[in-house]
């Protein structure tokens, strides 16, 4: 027992040749199979426990695989073109998350490349990557519907990647050079000789080989198929999507946006106008790129029904650019803005067939045909919102505005455009008999006259009736001579780039509040003001007066009061004290004032101060101390004197 534990391999040893001496007395027809198996066994016991350790032997005899061995150069080619690759699986489904990764991750890898290799060109691949991504994204923003359906998440990284990508080409001429160089040779390999000397990896090579010659079999098939030369033979043409396109089905519509002026419809601009209805507050959509569109629309409309039916949802995008009530409107837009609204006051002078509904639902519409003919058309909207709108963005702008600029000052001048607006408002409401929105316009347009003195009304005046003679003047002068028209459209698209550019950069460089305004008050100095239109013509007490009767007519009781309370000022301010005092002590304001809204109680103690300085110009001390008294005694909002409600 015990010789037999220790003595292992004697046993063995002895149990191999008894095994053996059997099988040989076994017969021959079991020969080969026994002698096979003793050979195979006795291989096993022979190598015992050295077998596990012999692993190298048997690799070595073996040839299924070897060891390749590259330089860190080398690895960094391979990863940016694994890199490169997976950009392409993802923009087959349009991953724009994945894809704004992956887009670091290429920069970063592409610097690796260039330490490696110690400087020198940029692979050309790179470029081509580059170059299909661009083309993936132009394509992508083309198709509208595809856009709607992505998710908010998606949609916002593809903005996010579309606007890196434009930075990211903008900023470097490097890289600029060799995006065009890659879109006019996509299967250029010019530089693939250093890039597969460098790499060394023959899997690459023929990789590359495959895709060239898979372009050049597609271009190939594209040309014929432009010539007809496939009509017959079997093939079919395939789309973007995989959808075989029948040779008999109908054409696509053209889209309004890539058709000759001469060739729009009224049909085309009714659907893209449709289009962008529906996109309007979706989460991922341009509102900027929508104001644009919709502008470009506008000039384009067949009809002057259908341009005030574009002008209208201008000017509601326009106003949707701010996207907060709590900061004022740019305001380049807000010019853009009153020069919109204007053009629709004109046109409606022009065809009084055309109506305007605001608390109604409008009537059908008639055909095109009917209304390019001049058939009565009803369409949805309110002038009184839209110059209540631009008021209230004014004062916001002039609060935030710093009063000791010169951007502030320029901001003021633009009052001037928005009296002329407000005249032609209520002169429009005027004549359709509407006297409750006549009166709120009125209002609107008296707290923007009343505090001014008589200079201060004729040099703004004269500003005024400057600024629109040298806009009459311009437009005739391009009118008559269409070279100078080409030449200020293009002037207007180039402005319009550089603007499209800065916005752009607006989110990656930080402008402090005092460059910001400067800006926009540059960019805004440079909006021509409307043609057509003039100041009022009326001197300033004539204007203030007949307001002010036609508030006390057909205005309410707020209105009624404010109306009075800014003749009163006005009367102060021209050192008329008897006829303010008279209008005060006729109206009772002193004894309903403190029932009035705060902006109201403002008016009034600032009326009652401008009469106790007229009464003490005049040497009326008296009477000044007891405008005074009337001031500061009153008790509760009537003591407070602020002097922001004018």
């Amino acid at each position: 027992m015990a010789s037999k534990f220790w003595g292992g391999d004697d046993s063995s040893g002895s149990d191999s040749d008894s095994s053996s001496s059997s099988s040989s007395s076994s017969g021959s027809g079991s020969g080969s199979s026994s002698s096979s198996s003793s050979s195979s066994s006795s291989s096993d016991s022979d190598a015992g426990p050295s077998k596990y350790l012999q692993a190298g032997s048997s690799s070595d005899s073996s040839d299924d695989g070897q060891r390749v061995v590259r330089s860190a150069k080398e690895k960094r080619f391979i990863e940016v073109r694994a890199t490169i690759d997976e950009m392409r699986n993802k923009i087959k489904i349009n991953d724009w998350m994945a894809l704004q990764t992956l887009f670091d991750v290429l920069n970063k890898r592409l610097e690796k490349v260039m330490r490696a290799q110690g400087g020198g060109a940029i692979p050309g691949f790179y470029f081509r990557a580059l170059a299909t991504l661009d083309a993936a994204i132009e394509s992508t923003f083309a198709n509208k519907p595809a856009i709607k359906k992505m998710s908010s998440t998606n949609a916002k990284a593809f903005n996010s990647i579309r606007q890196r990508l434009k930075k990211h080409f903008r900023d470097d001429p490097v890289m600029a050079a060799g995006l065009a160089r890659a879109k006019e040779h996509p299967d250029s390999t010019e530089d693939e000789a250093s890039d597969s000397d460098s790499d060394g990896d023959s899997s690459d090579d023929e990789a590359a080989k495959a895709e060239k010659a898979e372009k050049r079999a597609r271009k190939a098939a594209e040309k014929a198929a432009e010539a007809g030369a496939d009509a017959d033979d079997g093939f079919a043409v395939v789309g973007k999507k995989g959808q075989v396109e029948k040779p008999g089905a109908p054409a696509k519509p053209l889209d309004v946006m890539k058709c000759p002026k001469e060739k729009v419809t009224y049909e085309m601009v009714d659907t893209k106008l449709a289009e962008l209805i529906a996109s309007r507050g979706k989460k991922g959509t341009d509102r900027h790129e929508n104001v644009e569109t919709l502008a470009y629309v506008a000039t384009v409309a067949t009809c002057a029904a259908q341009e005030i039916e574009v002008l209208i949802m201008l000017i509601s995008a326009q106003f949707d650019i701010s996207g907060s009530m709590s900061t004022h409107m740019p305001i380049p837009i807000w010019k853009k803005c009153v020069n919109n609204l204007l053009r629709i006051d004109s046109l409606l002078k022009q065809n009084p067939q055309i109506e305007l509904v605001e608390t109604t639902e409008p009537d059908p519409k008639p055909s095109p045909d009917d209304i390019k003919a001049g058939k009565p058309v009803q369409l949805w909207g309110s002038m009184c919102a839209f110059c209540e709108r631009l008021d209230d963005e004014y004062f916001k702008s002039m609060q935030s505005i710093d009063p000791h600029t010169k951007e502030y000052v320029l901001r003021m001048q633009d009052e001037a455009l928005f009296i002329v607006l407000a005249t032609e408002m209520v002169s429009y409401y005027e004549k359709r008999r509407d006297m409750e929105t006549t009166s709120k316009l009125a209002l609107r347009l008296l707290e923007h006259l009343y505090y001014k003195p008589e200079p201060a009304y004729v040099a703004l005046k004269t500003f005024a009736e400057g600024k629109l003679r040298d806009a009459d003047e311009l437009a005739a002068r391009l009118a008559a001579d269409a070279a100078a028209a080409k030449a200020a459209a293009d002037e207007k698209a180039r402005l319009e780039a550089e603007r499209a550019r800065a916005a752009e950069e607006e989110g990656d460089e930080y402008l402090d509040d005092e460059d910001a305004d400067e800006a926009e008050a540059k960019e805004a100095s440079e909006i021509p003001y409307p043609t057509g239109q003039t100041f009022p013509a009326m001197p300033l007490p004539d204007t203030l007066k007949r307001l002010s009767l036609l508030i006390y007519r057909h205005g309410d009781g707020r209105q009624k009061a404010r109306a009075m309370l800014c003749e009163i000022f006005n009367d102060g301010l021209r050192g008329d004290f008897r006829h303010g005092r008279d209008l005060m002590l006729m109206s009772r304001l002193q004894e309903n004032i403190s029932q009035m809204d705060i902006s109201t109680q403002i008016l009034f103690n600032r009326a009652m101060a401008q009469l106790g300085l007229a009464s003490f110009r005049l040497g009326m001390f008296a009477e000044a101390q007891a405008c005074l008294g009337e001031l500061y005694l009153g008790g509760g909002g009537r003591g407070v004197f602020v002097a922001g409600g004018g």
